[in-house]
């Protein structure tokens, strides 16, 4: 095993599920040394894959790895054991979870991108995967939030970001704190019965989260000040972004929701400027760097 397959297996083992064309802008290697590869960690019972039709059914099947046993026992040593139902992470994924986890890793990985090109900006992200990862070594990190809501026999109301994101620069010495939400159209906008799982609650929650300032807790974490917020929809498609944009124009405020879609973001990269602030789709768009540092970093070209 090389010091290079080792860097595979870290990939894999914390995004939990990935396909090989997000391993080879990760590692900066070709598609076709990643395949090379893959074959001698099969073979060693290290990682596992599934296959999932490649553009909605079209094309040839795309492999989709996760680590196995012997790849956790690689990962993570003498911590293996502490974490002994980890080995099934892979194996009983629906397809809408799958689809949900790869818009997320493209997600991170185009903010990761956005780190390596740009030298005084540096990105820290957490997942839910990662912060099980560092609770085997003694890090308690919880990103599941608890606000109070009103008007309902419950009086709080849970929620788990998809990702928690720094964004520092350290020419300013200032960093953003955002969360990201990767929506996949499953989920019902605004139910009539007004639903504690619709994204409208899903927005009413964040709002409280803002206004009450828990999310000052990230200071610490991160070991950044805060003023604020920034909470990013990512959809997977045009139309969703659209409808999106709708619902939180009427909800405001919403200064501190921007949106958009995969399209735009494959086109441009997340730090162009592709963002509809407040939803305002109708406005010109924005990065989520501000106008001066607004730029393409794209990852698609990095695909060989």
């Amino acid at each position: 095993m090389t010091k290079k397959d080792r860097e595979l297996i870290s990939f894999i083992g914390k995004f939990g599920i990935i396909a090989v064309r997000q391993l080879s802008v990760l590692s900066n290697r070709s598609d076709q040394s990643i395949r090379r590869r893959m074959r001698y960690l099969l073979n060693e019972g290290i990682i596992g894959i599934r296959q999932r039709p490649y553009g909605q059914k079209k094309g040839r099947p795309e492999n989709l790895l996760f680590l196995k046993k012997n790849g956790w026992n690689v990962f993570l040593g003498e911590n293996y054991d502490s974490y002994s139902n980890i080995s099934q992470l892979g194996k009983a994924m629906d397809s809408i979870f799958i689809e949900h986890e790869l818009l997320l890793n493209w997600g991170l990985i185009h903010l990761i991108q956005i780190g390596r090109k740009l030298n005084q900006i540096s990105v820290n992200f957490l997942t839910q995967n990662l912060v099980t990862l560092k609770s085997i070594y003694g890090s308690r990190i919880e990103i599941m939030e608890r606000v109070p809501i009103k008007n309902t026999n419950q009086d709080f109301s849970e929620f788990i970001p998809d990702a928690v994101i720094m964004i520092k620069n350290s020419a300013s010495k200032k960093s953003l704190l955002f969360f990201l939400e990767v929506d996949m159209g499953s989920e019902t906008i605004a139910s009539p019965k007004r639903d504690h799982n619709d994204v409208r609650q899903k927005i009413i929650n964040y709002q409280t989260y803002f206004r009450t300032g828990q999310y000052k807790r990230y200071e610490k974490i991160f070991g950044s000040r805060f003023n604020g917020f920034r909470l990013l929809f990512l959809t997977n498609s045009f139309s969703r972004f659209k409808a999106l944009c709708r619902l939180v124009r009427e909800m405001p405020p919403n200064d501190f929701l921007w949106l958009t879609d995969q399209e735009q973001m494959f086109a441009s990269g997340l730090s162009a400027k592709i963002w509809a602030r407040g939803g305002r789709d109708n406005n010109p768009l924005q990065s989520i760097l501000g106008p001066k540092m607004a730029c393409q970093v794209t990852v698609m070209d990095k695909i060989k």
